[in-house]
């Protein structure tokens, strides 16, 4: 049986644990349980650039999460406040047209948008700076 697991180091929600992966035999195990009903993890991939969106959304789908992509902050905002399911985890680029991922950040911490979602920033550039800006915002990584 060929059976490999990953540990992402993402907190999911109030657990205490990373999240980690098992996959065995091609079969998804992952999953919250909702009642009597296990749902997979899902994942919002925030990118203006649609290879990046392709990438980072595809490395969570062979993780065993459910994802959705946007192309803007401001998409990511609405997709987030619409009656779409809740995410588990918010994945965002940190320099897009219009509002930044720190920013969106910011906005869905404040207005909590996602209470439990575990955000992660992402940059081409590993400035300090931008470091500094998502930690403001409240960024989890």
């Amino acid at each position: 049986m060929n059976m490999f697991r990953r540990d992402l180091g993402i907190v999911v929600g109030k657990q205490d644990r990373p999240y980690s992966a098992s996959v065995v035999n091609d079969e998804s195990d992952l999953g919250i349980k909702v009642g009597k009903q296990v749902r997979p993890y899902s994942a919002l991939v925030v990118d203006d650039e649609p290879h990046n969106r392709e990438l980072f959304g595809d490395l969570l789908k062979i993780e065993g999460f459910r994802v959705d992509t946007v192309s803007s902050g401001d998409e990511a905002l609405e997709k987030l406040s619409s009656d779409s399911p809740g995410y588990d985890v918010l994945v965002m680029d940190t320099e897009m047209p219009g509002r930044p991922g720190y920013e969106v950040c910011s906005r869905v911490r404040e207005h909590h948008l996602g209470k439990d979602i575990a955000i992660l920033g992402m940059s081409g550039n590993g400035s300090d700076k931008y470091h500094s800006l998502w930690e403001q915002a409240g960024a989890d990584d």
